[in-house]
């Protein structure tokens, strides 16, 4: 395992750490729009632009500078660092303007590897533990496959729109259904710890529904979430 019990100094029930492994997995993997290297070198630059206390903005994409030290483009780099450090000014023009060069693919999935790798990067650092190394990259081309029932509507990308019942939370990166169950999988394990994501009355756990709402309520609003 890449993150066994015995690696963690307080007890982490197993769903949480199978799912960490999983998406260890995932992330090591080609995937629709971007290939394993590319994958592994977007963690790799979301973990470099978190630690960037004051994060040089631009004016616009148009001016970031093409030039990297990674196999990454430096419009890609400087995405990821205002996703990484400043997501509240994130605009739907902003977005428009990536994806008229990245592709909405390739958008989404960089934005799906970004949010499957910071939760558990957090969740290490705040029991003590080192970040665990990224992994190798596999082989593998992507797939480029466009799920059907896409569309925009009330998002700022095309999502399932067709027979969709749930909320938008778990709709967001739907153009990327890998990296979009892989985020789903953590948040059962990680918030809700387990199948009872949909149950309004927690029993399983040490803190009630009510509770834990009220940490993500306002871990949210310290994240200056818009959602």
């Amino acid at each position: 395992m890449t993150f066994p019990k015995s690696s963690f100094s307080y007890p982490v029930p197993q769903s949480v750490l199978s799912s960490f492994d999983e998406a260890w997995k995932k992330l090591k993997s080609p995937g629709a729009w971007w290939n394993a290297e590319e994958r592994v070198a977007i963690a790799q630059a979301t973990r470099n632009a978190r630690s960037i206390t004051s994060p040089t903005k631009t004016s616009s994409l148009i001016n970031a500078q093409d030039e990297s030290k990674t196999i990454l483009p430096g419009l890609v780099i400087e995405t990821i660092n205002r996703i990484a450090s400043d997501a509240a000014e994130i605009t739907e023009e902003w977005v428009s303007e990536v994806t008229d060069s990245l592709s909405p693919g390739h958008y989404a999935e960089l934005v799906a590897v970004m949010v499957n790798l910071i939760p558990i990067d957090i969740f290490c650092l705040l029991l003590g533990r080192e970040l665990e190394p990224l992994p190798k990259p596999g082989h593998g081309s992507p797939s480029r496959e466009i799920p059907p029932g896409l569309k925009i509507e009330n998002a700022y990308i095309p999502w399932q729109v067709e027979n969709w019942v749930g909320p938008n939370v778990a709709r967001a990166l739907s153009f990327v259904p890998m990296d979009n169950s892989t985020r789903m999988m953590l948040v059962s394990s990680m918030y809700a710890g387990g199948d009872d994501f949909l149950s309004l009355v927690w029993t399983h756990r040490k803190l009630s529904r009510p509770q834990v709402e009220l940490i993500a309520a306002k871990t949210s609003a310290i994240n200056e979430c818009f959602y």
